[in-house]
């Protein structure tokens, strides 16, 4: 119980690496004991949340009595997207390496329900598909539609703008994933007001992140991307049209399109 958040967390992750690193070739009695550990540190964390919830509730149910209103009590454990507080740094979430053969191999997944691939860098869930790529201007697909779920348009399948999976599910509806990236989308020029890149390169980084202020749109876009690149490099890997890998059938599961 004397190890910091931090330190949990770095042990975690030591027993993963590990564990990708010896693959099947790992014993059944080095997996037992990597599990019992984790779960033991899970059982540790868990049980400072429940104290830590309890005291929580106890001040919020004591304080509205006085100020009359609704209690909202704190879950004791952490939902999907409430562990931001959890992540490691970047510079702790990069592992450097010797030589590539050190590097664990990683898989890329699907979430079915949603119908999108998905990475997760350091508890930074990426998701995204295949787009349609149009040439010029951003069409009505490349922006999302405001009213959400609740849009009638949606449901009636009219909507002109593209929506989350979510959105979908939310009305039991099977998702679309009928997303449109401009091509003019991967252009970095911070001082247009269309779908560019606001955040640019090396030398530019700083200063961007420094004035640019709404970046909801681009991490949208550039989460889309990315997994639309990596999907495009595991086909060209699948064609066999990538010198490196030539001689290996990488389909990644992609043999079965999923759209």
């Amino acid at each position: 119980m004397d190890l910091s958040l931090k330190e949990y967390m770095y042990l975690a992750q030591t027993i993963y690496d590990d564990v990708q690193l010896k693959g099947a070739g790992m014993k059944s009695k080095e997996i037992e004991e990597s599990i019992k550990k984790l779960k033991t540190y899970i059982r540790n964390i868990q049980a400072v949340a429940r104290y830590m919830a309890d005291i929580c509730n106890s001040i919020t149910q004591s304080t509205s009595m006085v100020r009359k209103i609704m209690p909202v009590n704190m879950e004791t454990y952490p939902k999907a997207t409430d562990h931001v507080c959890l992540r490691l740094s970047a510079r702790e979430f990069v592992k450097e390496v010797a030589t590539e053969e050190q590097i664990p191999i990683m898989n890329l997944y699907y979430i079915v329900p949603l119908k999108q691939y998905a990475i997760n860098i350091g508890g930074i869930i990426i998701k995204g598909n295949l787009a349609e790529i149009t040439e010029g201007s951003p069409t009505k697909k490349s922006f999302p539609c405001k009213k959400g779920p609740s849009c009638s348009e949606m449901r009636n399948g009219m909507c002109p703008f593209f929506h989350e999976p979510e959105h979908y599910l939310k009305q039991n509806m099977e998702v679309k994933n009928d997303r449109v990236l401009s091509n003019v989308s991967w252009i970095y020029d911070p001082k247009s007001n269309k779908s560019t890149r606001k955040i640019g390169g090396k030398s530019t980084l700083a200063s961007d992140l420094m004035t640019t202020h709404s970046l909801n749109t681009e991490i949208s876009t550039r989460e889309y991307q990315l997994i639309h690149d990596l999907l495009v490099l595991l086909h060209i890997n699948k064609k066999g049209l990538n010198e490196r890998y030539h001689f290996w059938d990488v389909t990644f599961g992609l043999k079965n399109e999923k759209q």
